[in-house]
């Protein structure tokens, strides 16, 4: 079964196509000022994703099938921030 878990903020909303190769995760702050979000994917499909916020320069990230973190998301602010993961 796949699972999400956001440390370091919030997510008020998380879109996930049925083949989990495009997730969508709109983080809130959950301090005052900036945040950088960890966020934790629980049986993504193995290969390598993309991953950028609110459509800007992306990295890379690799899921072994079973667990992948995505740390080091550029420092943000505020809420509504979007951050996407897509199957390359």
């Amino acid at each position: 079964m796949f699972g999400l878990q956001v440390d370091n903020a919030t997510y008020t909303r998380a879109q996930v196509s049925a083949d989990l190769r495009d997730i969508r995760i709109t983080l809130q702050s959950v301090v005052t000022g900036s945040y950088s979000p960890e966020i934790t994917l629980r049986n993504l499909p193995a290969g390598t994703y993309r991953v950028s916020v609110d459509g800007g320069a992306a990295r890379t990230v690799v899921s072994d099938g079973r667990e992948v973190v995505v740390k080091g998301v550029r420092t943000l602010a505020g809420s509504g921030r979007v951050l996407r993961i897509v199957g390359v």
